[in-house]
């Protein structure tokens, strides 16, 4: 081998070395963002984009709620959640919080079922959860109502009973697909 070409061969190994990870010190950390979790009332407030979902933690500070479940977030004003997140750098008037999950903790003064709606028959429905199904037994007039939320995400109060839910309260979080609610249409006379 010639005396130029040894030359070359260590030049070029010596910047192979120097431009390696390894070579270039020790990484600057990332800051890292902790998921924080908020116990509150949620308060659902007129803003810019219509309303905005907020949430009290224990220390008195309002969070403005965003993320894929903001649509939801929009439906349980006033009862009490448990949210998972992370602070988002976005800071409009309030700190806000990308919501990852929740979890309504009181609707009514009791803790609700939440689940997606089914009908199985007409005027029977199951509430169908991650893990199972609840028949649910209510009056007829409730029962009606349910017809409307057929394939919706709700939350509902009531009594469980083995796999039965008495159920005499609930409110819907979201439907897969858009429903349109018809009106009555009223005689003319």
């Amino acid at each position: 081998m010639t005396r130029a070409r040894a030359i070359t061969l260590l030049g070029a190994s010596l910047l192979l070395v120097l431009a390696s990870p390894a070579a270039a010190g020790p990484r600057q950390k990332q800051p890292k963002v902790h998921e924080v979790t908020i116990t509150g009332k949620v308060v659902v407030v007129r803003g810019l984009r219509g309303g905005e979902p907020q949430i009290t933690d224990a220390k008195g500070k309002r969070w403005l709620m965003i993320g894929a479940l903001q649509d939801e977030l929009l439906r349980v004003h006033g009862h009490t959640l448990t949210v998972w997140g992370t602070p988002s750098a976005k800071k409009e008037v309030f700190p806000t919080l990308k919501v990852a999950r929740y979890e309504i903790q009181d609707a009514g003064g009791q803790k609700p079922v939440v689940g997606r709606l089914r009908r199985v028959a007409k005027g029977s429905y199951l509430l169908v959860r991650k893990s199972d199904s609840l028949l649910i037994k209510a009056s007829r007039s409730f029962l009606r109502k349910l017809k409307k939320r057929d394939g919706c995400k709700v939350w509902m109060v009531g009594a469980v009973q083995g796999r039965t839910l008495k159920a005499f309260m609930y409110g819907w979080l979201t439907c897969k697909q858009p429903r349109v609610i018809k009106q009555k249409k009223e005689n003319n006379k």
